[in-house]
């Protein structure tokens, strides 16, 4: 599968969200896509630790897993950067993205490469 003809994705206002299991490594699950911004945290092999979340009925899961748990992670973060500054816009929350990202803890990965701004990159 690839998200790259997904058409929530494709969209200049999409944050495309991953996942990267905790030893930093890009889980089974994982789409390989050029529209990814940015990943977040969740699990990969199914020995790894599971994301602790709210579940139903005023309950908790510790076995939230996959995008389903890194998108909501990263959603988190905006929300606090928006709630810091109301009037960030769509590309501002990008840009934030962009510049602040590290892609030191999936150095490990293969396909990094530098892009023209500088910045490492991987569609992986």
């Amino acid at each position: 599968d690839n998200c790259d003809c997904d058409g929530y994705t494709d969209s200049i206002y999409t944050i495309s969200i991953s996942s990267a299991s905790q030893q930093g490594l890009s889980p089974w699950y994982a789409e390989k896509c050029s529209s990814t911004l940015a990943t977040s945290y969740s699990s990969g092999d199914y020995t790894d630790q599971r994301i602790t979340s709210a579940d139903l009925h005023n309950d908790c899961t510790e076995t939230h897993t996959g995008t389903s748990a890194s998108a909501p992670l990263a959603a988190g973060i905006f929300a606090l950067a928006l709630e810091a500054n109301p009037n960030l816009t769509w590309r501002d929350m990008q840009h934030l993205v962009v510049w602040t990202s590290e892609y030191d803890p999936l150095a490990n990965n293969p396909g990094w490469k530098k892009n023209g701004a500088g910045l490492m990159v991987n569609s992986r």
